[in-house]
């Protein structure tokens, strides 16, 4: 049995898998620039 799964669904996925990956470069990015102080 094959599953539909519509595609907004899948890029909505995809967005948010993006943004959490770019918040958490983001975080990291501000990490590292506090302890460099």
């Amino acid at each position: 049995m094959k599953i539909d799964v519509p595609h907004n669904v899948l890029d909505d996925l995809e967005v948010s898998l993006r943004v959490e990956k770019e918040i958490k470069e983001k975080l990291k990015r501000n990490y590292a620039r506090k302890n460099t102080y």
